[in-house]
């Protein structure tokens, strides 16, 4: 080809780069056959290797440039050509080929060390950051080696953090569409970062610890709660946030350090029509109640419950499933919402959910009625209505809802006797016997549920002649029983005593 003839007899810089400039136009235009072909060539000729070393050794051109932009990047830089020269190789082309064009070239090394060595004088424009953002992601994602090059290196991370930082976000918005900025700047830039960190989160393995120190160092969170108040489209913060906060509990302190759980993000992250950003804002919601009692003076400084009332009966069942699992942890630490639950109306259409169709959004409803009746009895009238799906959910399909049901079931004589006479009109003690047989985790949870029953004399006189004792001798007795299912048993056999 005449361009990469002329590309290596040129000595100026800059006529080099407008070379593959061009180049990268013409590849983009290319058919998949034709691409493979030229990548052939590129390898055989060192057009590869010349790419990186241009993008590399980068000369300081200061008033060299020969278009500008007030707003702090060039219009078009010179190595926007170059790295779209490599970005199209890397995104179009199937595993085998990309693989073929790592082993032929140092491109990744040559991007990496660029991106960590931006500054003003850089000679990228924001599409050549967008190339490369691109790029990194596009690599990631083919090769698991480069995804640990990411994750291990502190500085190149640090750089991919400051493309979302707030800052950076409100000077894109702050630029015309027509120079590169505005909000086709933040879709192009800003979500391919934070695409990337959520990627690297995604797989944070062995790195975990150097992760999680430079995003709390560079503060990520305060940046995705400004970037969720001023971007459109704000979906890409929010998960990111929703993840950090997931992977460690340190990030809920910078939630609310930061302001973001108060009424008007609240209003407008549940209320947003893109069902993501509903199911992200109720995952930091849950984590935030998950992760300590002291976070319920903010959660209830809200209007959360509002939106809990419409939630629970969307259409969408992911959202059902997440905002009883949200109920759930509202009532894990202390009965600080029992009394917000009753005025607002939520208990019945939480048992309600019991029949749910979706086999998670029935676990996480048993799961939460349990929790609204482990820590005091003001609940418990509401909560009468359960007990019957609650003893149809002991033979759910699902272990882990016939094991929520169990627990539930227990929880609703924890603290009184008022709804003894319910559970033993519905069976459910005989319920509770049946999922001794199971031998998995509903086994355990269903007998110390029937502890908490046979604390009360109604219920040990119901389960007389269903040979309750013989059954719990007899799994008491077994060599290979664990030492927590003894101890239930033995507490049996204590209240029977008494």
């Amino acid at each position: 080809m005449s361009i990469t003839k002329t590309l290596h007899r040129v000595e100026s810089y800059t006529s080099q780069c407008v070379l593959f400039n061009l180049l990268s136009v013409i590849i983009m235009n290319c058919n998949l056959k034709s691409r493979l072909k030229l990548l052939d060539g590129f390898i055989s000729d060192g057009t590869l290797d010349k790419c990186s070393s241009l993008i590399i050794n980068q000369p300081n051109l200061g008033s060299q440039r020969i278009e500008g932009t007030g707003y702090g990047f060039p219009d078009v830089g010179l190595l926007d050509g170059m790295i779209n020269f490599y970005n199209t190789f890397v995104t179009s082309l199937n595993q085998d080929q990309v693989r073929q064009f790592y082993n032929n070239s140092t491109a990744w090394a040559s991007i990496c060390t660029m991106m960590k060595s931006l500054n003003n004088n850089s000679e990228i424009s924001i599409e050549g950051i967008s190339f490369c953002l691109q790029f990194i992601y596009s690599s990631m994602c083919f090769c698991e080696s480069f995804r640990d090059n990411v994750m291990k290196d502190r500085l190149l991370l640090r750089t991919i953090t400051l493309h979302i930082k707030s800052d950076f976000v409100k000077q894109l918005l702050s630029w015309p569409i027509s120079r590169g900025g505005g909000q086709y700047a933040v879709e192009h830039v800003v979500q391919k970062a934070l695409t990337i960190l959520i990627m690297i989160l995604n797989f944070q393995g062995d790195c975990s610890a150097l992760i999680f120190d430079i995003m709390y160092k560079e503060e990520v969170t305060k940046h995705c709660i400004y970037g969720m108040t001023l971007v459109d489209g704000c979906d890409g913060f929010v998960a990111l946030l929703s993840k950090l906060i997931t992977c460690h509990s340190r990030f809920a302190a910078h939630v609310i350090k930061f302001d973001g759980f108060n009424n008007a993000l609240v209003d407008s992250m549940l209320g947003h029509e893109n069902v993501d950003v509903v199911l992200d804002y109720l995952q930091i919601a849950t984590q935030l109640a998950r992760s300590s009692k002291g976070y319920y003076n903010n959660i209830g400084a809200t209007d959360i419950c509002v939106h809990i009332k419409n939630l629970i009966v969307n259409k969408d069942c992911r959202i059902r499933s997440r905002t009883c699992s949200l109920i759930g942890n509202m009532c894990r630490h202390s009965n600080y919402f029992y009394e917000i639950f009753l005025k607002c109306n939520i208990i019945p259409e939480l048992i309600n959910r019991c029949h749910d169709p979706d086999q998670s959004t029935r676990k996480f409803a048993c799961f939460a009625i349990g929790n609204a009746c482990f820590h005091s009895s003001i609940l418990l009238r509401a909560l009468k209505d359960s007990v019957a799906p609650l003893v149809a959910l002991l033979g759910d399909e699902e272990e882990k809802t016939r094991a929520n049901a169990a627990g539930a079931i227990g929880n609703l004589v924890r603290k009184s006797d008022e709804l003894v006479p319910d559970l033993i009109e519905q069976s459910a003690l005989i319920g509770l016997m049946k999922c001794l047989n199971n031998r998995d985790a509903s086994t355990k949870i269903a007998l110390f549920s029937l502890g908490n029953c046979c604390s009360y004399k109604e219920c040990r006189d119901a389960l007389k002649d269903k040979d309750l004792l013989s059954e719990v001798k007899k799994m008491k007795s077994e060599p290979s029983t664990d030492p927590t299912i003894k101890k239930y048993a033995h507490r049996i056999f204590i209240a029977y005593e008494t």
